[in-house]
């Protein structure tokens, strides 16, 4: 997997859920099947969607609070960003304006921190739990079409291979780079998403990468300094 070590990416707000429900796994024909809709510490409410055994927060993560009401540091100034070695957010490009749809930004920091950024019961998705997710949607190369958001409301044009399947309308919330700057290319809103899951390397953590030109996803390291979203997953007993 490559290295960078330059972004800051948003936290993805999906929740999962694994082991709760059985249907439509293997369906031929998948159909969108929302849970029951999740409350953040903020009261911010989000809809909630089941793929496979797993489910899933269907919107990006808009809390400012860990779970047990610790406030996350808003940081907007690029050189302190860029010096950060604790939990932080921030809207990109420090404006507020989009965050109800596209969610905030978050560096690793809070990935990592074990108060928990998401919903009470509710955590950020381990390895596993993001290959099960590919593993489900046919594998890497056709997961990101099946997640993305379908058309070009959001995503820019060609947006490959949206199809979004089962509801997760996975949005492209751009990056803050490790230097505090915002986008870069590629990284630009509506251009990416990139979601980072509880895993970690040296200092670096992982995220999986979903992007407007390719109906497949990757994952890679980056740096702890990166903001971008973070999805948040809960477990329950097997039915």
């Amino acid at each position: 997997m490559r290295v960078v070590n330059f972004f800051f990416f948003a936290i993805v707000a999906c929740c999962f859920m694994q082991g709760c429900s059985k249907d439509d796994v293997g369906s031929e024909s998948p159909k969108v099947v929302y849970d029951d809709p999740l409350q953040d510490v903020d009261g911010n409410i989000y809809k909630t969607v089941k793929i496979g055994t797993q489910i899933w927060m269907a919107e990006n993560l808009r809390t400012t609070k860990y779970s047990d009401g610790t406030p996350i540091a808003e940081v907007s100034a690029s050189p302190a960003w860029s010096e950060l070695e604790s939990g932080a957010y921030c809207a990109y490009n420090n404006d507020q304006t989009d965050v109800e749809i596209y969610g905030l930004l978050y560096n690793w920091y809070v990935v990592d921190d074990s108060r928990n950024a998401c919903p009470d019961g509710w955590r950020v998705p381990t390895d596993e739990d993001m290959s099960t997710l590919t593993n489900y949607l046919g594998g890497m190369q056709y997961a990101g079409g099946k997640l993305k958001e379908s058309g070009l409301v959001h995503w820019s044009s060609p947006n490959s291979g949206a199809e979004n399947l089962y509801g997760f309308a996975a949005l492209p919330a751009g990056a803050r780079n490790s230097n505090g700057s915002f986008g870069s290319l590629m990284n630009d809103k509506g251009n990416y998403n990139g979601i980072w899951y509880n895993k970690k390397t040296g200092t670096m953590g992982w995220m999986l990468h979903i992007v407007y030109n390719d109906k497949g996803v990757s994952a890679s390291t980056f740096s702890a300094k990166t903001g971008c979203p973070a999805p948040g997953f809960c477990e329950c007993p097997t039915v």
